[in-house]
């Protein structure tokens, strides 16, 4: 007589479970972490979010199976955006970078929650954006670490405004150029806020 097995059907949360418990034990390369998120239905932030609790260790040389869970953009920036949804950076060849060094060239890969709008900086303000423009742009000033009111420079190497702080003087260092080797002066600087407030599609006011 053959009996019907009573074993219980495994759960989606049962395999998370799982899968979870791999990568905290250190179990699955990055490879099998995006091959086994996606078998589950996980969204790309939670597939993100899984790759970075399972570090930079990537042993899995199948180099047939690309990870069909990413997006990747290309660039010549050695920066890497503290971005809205940032997970790994490898250089060219599939290995990290070790010991903090940096590394020229290469690709870098973003999981993105949503698409780019725009990738003028005098348009686009939205996080996603700002994550690209961070590894592109300079501005004169930046915010000083996490403070929202403290500045340090930037492009610019000192400023100071008038009693009144209706007028504003910048100095930026001589030599600087944009990536087309055209000269990053004070005329160039006038022109992009010109531009900037004659568009006004950004956060003009």
């Amino acid at each position: 007589m053959v009996h019907g097995s009573s074993r219980t059907p495994r759960s989606p949360k049962d395999d998370f479970a799982e899968l979870l418990g791999d990568i905290s034990d250190q179990r699955m390369s990055r490879r099998q972490v995006l091959r086994r998120g996606a078998m589950l239905g996980l969204s790309i932030p939670a597939i993100g979010g899984l790759l970075a609790a399972c570090g930079s260790d990537d042993d899995d040389d199948d180099s047939s199976d690309s990870g069909a869970a990413s997006t990747s953009a290309s660039g010549d920036t050695g920066s890497t955006p503290t971005a809205a949804g940032a997970a790994s950076t490898e250089a060219s060849g599939g290995s990290p970078s070790s010991g903090g060094s940096a590394v020229s060239g290469g690709t870098l890969n973003i999981i993105q929650t949503g698409s780019i709008p725009d990738l003028d900086p005098h348009s686009a303000y939205d996080s996603d954006a700002s994550a690209i423009f961070f590894g592109t742009y300079e501005m004169l000033l930046r915010l000083s670490g996490s403070d929202t009111f403290e500045y340090e420079p930037m492009l610019a190497e000192s400023w100071e405004s008038n009693a009144d702080q209706t007028e504003w003087s910048f100095t930026i260092p001589a030599g600087v150029t944009f990536h087309d080797g055209s000269p990053c002066d004070a005329e160039a600087v006038v022109k992009s806020f010109q531009r900037f407030h004659n568009l006004g599609l950004g956060p003009v006011g």
